[in-house]
């Protein structure tokens, strides 16, 4: 009994997967024909399927790589495709015909109307009788025509449909406070590389200092700023050190590489990376010396 017990997750877990890897596939083709950049991250994915197992394997251990792969900020799912479609069923001429013959027009006719309620027991069946035959899956597919649900506007959510009834709806409005995290995270990923590049291990210290653009515009300043301020507790934590403007870089600090990043909410400007080395506070250092110029200099 263990062994068929397993043999059976592992069946589920096989067409979890499988399940999960088109998910993706679809999420893409949605941001693709909307314009919208796998850099650009948005609110919501809903993952909509009569498959109560896949949909909990999909909230459990495979979420994560949906979340990452399609940069979405959360993944719901639903197991009633009603909310966000309607049902529309096709008989399979080539095969119902051979079988058929003559009697074809009057099976497809009461295929085709079949109600909602009608369909979605069919999916979870997979047989139904309609005009004296026992029709099958392979008999009759279940097509999802989207349905934009109240409260979106046509812009703001698309959705599309994969093989064994999955459909995918992604929320496409993209609001400042998700450009910025994930700019953030781009940035992180920048550090990161040139760490690397210079042979830095995850246990070495560094400092890390930002400098803008001479010639950049308001905007690209504003947005860098902005991003620093609003996510500044996700990047000290995630660069293992606070991010500093190149004014208070101290002159004997070693320079180990620097890189110039243009990040997907416009904001440009130069990264630094240096040893770990001491930094003075110039103000209270001033002070200190009696506003004696030589002397703090010294």
């Amino acid at each position: 009994p263990y062994t068929t017990l397993f043999r059976s997750l592992d069946r589920r877990v096989e067409t979890s997967v499988n399940r999960m890897q088109g998910v993706i596939e679809i999420g893409r083709q949605i941001r693709e024909r909307n314009g919208k950049s796998l850099k650009t991250p948005l609110k919501r994915c809903i993952v909509v399927h009569s498959d109560g197992g896949f949909l909990a394997d999909l909230q459990g251990d495979l979420q994560c790589y949906v979340t990452e792969e399609l940069n979405i900020r959360k993944l719901d799912t639903c197991s009633d495709p009603t909310k966000f479609a309607t049902l529309k069923a096709e008989p399979n001429f080539a095969l119902l015909g051979k079988r058929l013959g003559k009697e074809i027009g009057k099976v497809t006719k009461a295929v085709k109307e079949m109600s909602q309620e009608d369909l979605l027991c069919f999916q979870k069946s997979e047989s139904v009788v309609l005009g004296g035959y026992t029709l099958s899956s392979d008999d009759i597919s279940i097509k999802h025509e989207f349905r934009v649900p109240d409260g979106y506007a046509k812009s703001d959510i698309d959705a599309a449909s994969g093989e064994d009834g999955v459909m995918v709806v992604l929320e496409l409005t993209v609001d400042q406070k998700l450009l910025d995290s994930g700019a953030a995270r781009e940035l992180v990923n920048r550090v990161q590389k040139l760490r690397k590049s210079v042979g830095l291990q995850s246990s070495d210290e560094i400092l890390v200092f930002f400098e803008g653009q001479a010639d950049a515009d308001s905007h690209p300043r504003e947005a860098m700023m902005r991003m620093f301020q609003n996510e500044a507790k996700y990047l000290n934590a995630a660069l293992g050190c606070e991010l500093r403007h190149a004014s208070v870089k101290p002159p004997h600090a070693v320079t180990l590489a620097s890189d110039t990043c243009a990040l997907s909410n416009r904001a440009t400007f130069t990264v630094s990376l240096t040893r770990r080395c001491i930094l003075l506070n110039e103000r209270a250092l001033y002070s200190a010396c009696n506003s004696c110029d030589d002397l703090a200099a010294a």
